[in-house]
This record gives C-alpha cells, sequence and structure tokens, in this order.
C-alpha cells in the first residue's frame, strides 16, 4: 500500500513539474539587434535578459513583420516553455523601426520615412523619376493657336508608369 500511495505522490509531481505556466514580466529594453531581430531588456532590479527574440523565429530569415522597440522602452516579455533562456517581446511601448517583408515585397518605416520597395525598386526612385521626367516637358506647336503634339519625351513618362506599376498594386 506505501508503494501504490508513493507512486501515485510521485506521479503528481512529475505532472505538476511538466505543466507549462505562462510567465509574463516587464522590462526595460537596454539594446536591440536588428541583424539577428532580438534585443536584450532588463527589469530594473539585477535581471537582465538577452536575445529576447522579437518575432516567433529565429531562423535568420527577414520574411513577415517586425516591430523592432526603442531604446529605453517598457516592454511586456514571456517565457517560452519554461525555458531559462528563451524569451519573447509580447508588447512595447515605443519602436523605432516597423519591417514587413512579403516575397520581394518591402516596407520599412522609421522617423526619417517610410521605404516602400519591390523587386529592387522604391517608390522614391520611381516618383524621382516622374517629377524629373515632368520637368523635361517639351511639346512643339505648328503654330500658334494649334494643338500641341505628344511631348517628345512620352517614353519617359511610359518608363516611369511600369516601374509604379512594378512597385504598386493596384
Amino acid at each position: 500500500m506505501a508503494d501504490a500511495k508513493n507512486d501515485v505522490v510521485q506521479a503528481l509531481k512529475r505532472l505538476v513539474q511538466d505543466q507549462h505556466t505562462a510567465t509574463v514580466l516587464t522590462a526595460t529594453v537596454t539594446a536591440v539587434d536588428d541583424a539577428a531581430l532580438t534585443c536584450d531588456v532588463s527589469d530594473g532590479d539585477e535581471t537582465e535578459l538577452f536575445n529576447v527574440r522579437l518575432r516567433a523565429a529565429i531562423d535568420g530569415s527577414e520574411q513577415g513583420p517586425v516591430l523592432i522597440p526603442e531604446v529605453g522602452s517598457a516592454v511586456l516579455i514571456g517565457n517560452i516553455g519554461n525555458s531559462p533562456n528563451g524569451y519573447f517581446i509580447i508588447s512595447f511601448t515605443a519602436v523605432s523601426k516597423v519591417l514587413c517583408l512579403v516575397g520581394t515585397t518591402r516596407l520599412e518605416m522609421t522617423t526619417a520615412g517610410v521605404l516602400i520597395e519591390r523587386n529592387n525598386q522604391t517608390l522614391r526612385a520611381a516618383l524621382d523619376a516622374l517629377v524629373d521626367a515632368i520637368k523635361l516637358i517639351t511639346v512643339t506647336c505648328a503654330a500658334p493657336g494649334t494643338p500641341s503634339t505628344v511631348p517628345i519625351n512620352v517614353a519617359a513618362f511610359d518608363a516611369v508608369k511600369t516601374q509604379i506599376a512594378q512597385i504598386l498594386k493596384s
């Protein structure tokens, strides 16, 4: 009888130890690694955690959305499977960068502005080319009061339109 009771107690201990509980901690971002998509945090006491994940997987892939927290911002971090070294960002108070990569389409937003890129062509470059082409418009007229002809740089406008179509969706 004592052995059966001991077996039940041991089984209950194993069951309780195997249970994963969600742990959420408050911390402050102390450093950010944009390349690895991780950050270091401190809880304000003596606990520092390194390589806290900014995305679900740290696999070197840039695909998907990522929010990069500002150094000094408050964050909530969660523990992955009770691992002493496995933490991820749940929420934060301030971001320094928003990144999203879907295939060859990239969106990046910082305080410096917004980058929209697709197939290595940026919206900024396409719009700059458009403005440059507009500045070069010359139209010939046969005589005053007669309709003008097509601008002589119409091919440049067509090229810009094609470039914009490759970046932006309808």
